[in-house]
């Protein structure tokens, strides 16, 4: 029953991951403004943004016809050739503007504006839509009129291009009642499921008496099997989405980069997990029966045997993970909370088993640790069984030279004090 709770707890785990992901990249908007940024910095995805808009602007507009009316009678057959090489100059003027920050500040507001009025929508908190229908949409028209205006030729652009140009749809109104279903759903079981696994876990370590150290690893490699599958999944999900939804080689690069960013969330997520469990591991062979563990316990005795110490240093290392912050859960007061609180436990039950099996080792001062693993000043207990060894050999060669033993008899001997 021990095990089914941590198994069950370590698939809980796997959902709380999705979830904690949902939760800030779906639904906080100054999350998603973040990423819409990450977005446009990238030199895949701003092309494609580029191209899009550009798109936009030559489909509503007749360039070719504007220069005809604009170039001399005698020039104006011109205006084809000109205007299809200024459709090529025109993609690398749109990429070049997106790479200014204004630009990308425009681009980040229509993202984060259509993302909050997403989020709005899906929480029923407003019924203010963009477009008719209920359609929840993208508005990239700020970006084709920025490009517009370095086109001098087109004048009034604002007033000829039809409204919806740039006007990208991102859900319809005959999925709005759905999704505003699933997101009730979800906002009320993501707010506690992360509960569940401790909830389990605890239990599961109540029923274990005997074999607590066994769960305790089945859950640490549990942590770390969690997470490496959310990254599985990733992988696969990424692949998946990206090979579905574009044909042409640049929008698979764009398309792929875009996944990353999007998904560097719940990489974290599974990351996290991942640090966790491999702690957790490190803790159970500490305080293991085998000889390394033993040996390292002895050797940490010293500030074991000191809780001001044990406890500066713990709080030294948890102060150093936060400036580092390795993912962005560390930065999550919740997360590090709850990590403080899991430590501050395990080294506690550490720091006093060790003190009880080790009292000799324990009463030495933190510099002798500097020492190689396992000497300890004269007078300990390992010395201590050295001499005591000394001595019985040395009476074994007594009794073997005096005929007493024999040969075989004297190696038994020392063997069975050496093997002690």
């Amino acid at each position: 029953m021990a095990r089914i709770l941590v198994v069950l707890g370590v698939l809980l785990v796997v959902v709380t991951i999705i979830a904690g992901y949902l939760r800030w990249q779906a639904f906080d908007n100054e999350t998603f403004r973040g990423t819409a940024t990450e977005l446009i910095a990238n030199d895949a995805i701003r092309a494609e943004v580029a191209a899009t808009s550009v798109d936009a602007l030559f489909t509503n507009v007749d360039v070719a016809a504007e220069l005809e009316n604009r170039l001399p009678p005698d020039q104006q057959q011109l205006a084809g050739p000109i205007s299809a090489g200024l459709r090529e100059l025109t993609d690398r003027v749109a990429n070049r503007l997106l790479e200014r920050p204004r630009v990308q500040a425009v681009w980040r507001e229509s993202v984060g504006l259509a993302h909050q009025e997403l989020v709005d929508v899906l929480r029923n908190e407003t019924t203010v839509v963009r477009v008719e229908d209920k359609a929840v949409v993208l508005n990239l028209r700020p970006l084709v009129l920025r490009l517009g205006e370095r086109l001098a030729f087109v004048g009034n652009l604002s007033e000829r291009l039809p409204p919806q140009t740039g006007v990208i749809t991102i859900m319809d109104a005959e999925q709005l009642d759905t999704a505003q279903d699933l997101t009730n759903l979800f906002e009320a079981v993501a707010t506690w499921i992360w509960v569940l696994p401790f909830l389990l876990w605890g239990i599961a370590l109540w029923l274990a008496r005997g074999r607590r150290r066994i769960e305790l690893r089945a859950i640490a490699l549990g942590l770390v099997v969690a997470g490496v599958l959310v990254l599985v999944v990733r992988s696969l999900a990424g692949s998946y989405v990206v090979d579905e939804l574009t044909t042409t080689s640049s929008v698979k690069v764009a398309a792929a980069d875009a996944w990353e960013i999007v998904t560097n969330l719940l990489a974290d997520g599974a990351w996290a997990a991942i640090a966790i469990g491999l702690v957790g591991l490190v803790g159970v062979w500490l305080a293991g029966d085998g000889r390394s563990g033993s040996a390292s316990r002895r050797w940490l005795a010293p500030v074991f045997a000191r809780p001001g110490l044990t406890y500066g240093i713990l709080a030294l290392l948890l102060l150093l993970f936060v400036w580092w912050e390795p993912f962005v859960q560390a930065r999550r007061p919740i997360y590090v909370a709850v990590t403080a609180i899991l430590l501050v436990l395990g080294v506690e039950a550490l720091r006093r088993a060790t003190v009880r099996e080790f009292p000799d080792a324990a009463e030495t001062e933190p510099r002798e640790m500097l020492r190689p693993l396992g000497r300890l000043r004269p007078g300990s207990t390992r010395d201590k069984v050295a001499a005591t060894q000394v001595d019985e050999l040395e009476r074994l060669a007594s009794l073997h030279e005096k005929g007493v033993l024999s040969d075989d008899e004297l190696a038994a001997g020392k063997a069975r004090i050496l093997g002690a």
